[in-house]
């Protein structure tokens, strides 16, 4: 019986210790398509999800990295 109460403990407290293991790190990565691209402000808007789940993100491009048409490969 005492090996029952054992598992059933660690079975309880498992589901708690698995977040700890998780990054902490903000990561700088979206996965979408990209909805529009505001060179004067130099921002881009990604629409990124699944399904019903979908949320568009803003990003603020640095200014040392150029924006370039893919047709022309010239920066805009």
């Amino acid at each position: 019986m005492p090996r029952v109460r054992l598992i059933s403990l660690l079975l309880c407290c498992a589901p708690c210790a698995l977040p700890a293991q998780q990054p902490t790190t903000p990561h700088d990565s979206v996965r979408g398509a990209i909805r529009t691209v505001d060179v004067r402000a130099r921002t881009l808007e990604v629409t990124t999800g699944v399904g019903f789940a979908l949320r568009v993100v803003r990003l603020q491009v640095p200014a040392g990295v150029p924006i370039t048409d893919r047709q022309s490969a010239q920066p805009t």
